[in-house]
């Protein structure tokens, strides 16, 4: 099964900002199902944590969140360990340039899930 998320809307950072994007996973996990882990592997050997399309965006180490949030987005509250959390740094970004951030996680289900999200930069 492809558990596979493309988060949507877009998210947006100025250049030179930097910030902290949450992505809600709830949608691709089951009801008592939750994010488990974003560092180190798997048990098949896939690397966990973050990637980008492009060398040029940098970004701290991916968590889950271990308290109830609300999405700035959305508004919506997030239930614990249904969401990653990663800061992400504009600095020696090309402006009006789309970035693909992958973050690869385990569910408490046993599952390797990755995450996609595009990030735009604005001047």
């Amino acid at each position: 099964m492809d558990r596979s998320l493309y988060a949507k809307p877009d998210q947006i950072i100025g250049i030179n900002s930097a910030e902290t994007l949450t992505i809600d996973c709830t949608p691709s996990l089951g009801s008592s199902e939750t994010l488990d882990d974003v560092s180190g592997s798997d048990g098949y050997g896939n690397t966990l944590g973050a990637s980008v399309s492009d060398g040029d965006l940098d970004f701290e180490a991916p968590v889950v969140n271990t308290g109830t949030i609300t999405s700035a987005r959305t508004g919506a509250t997030i239930a614990v360990g249904k969401a990653v959390q990663i800061r992400v740094i504009g600095a020696g970004c090309k402006p009006g340039k789309t970035y693909t951030l992958k973050i690869v996680m385990t569910t408490s289900a046993g599952d390797t899930m990755p995450v996609f999200q595009d990030i735009i930069v604005l001047p």
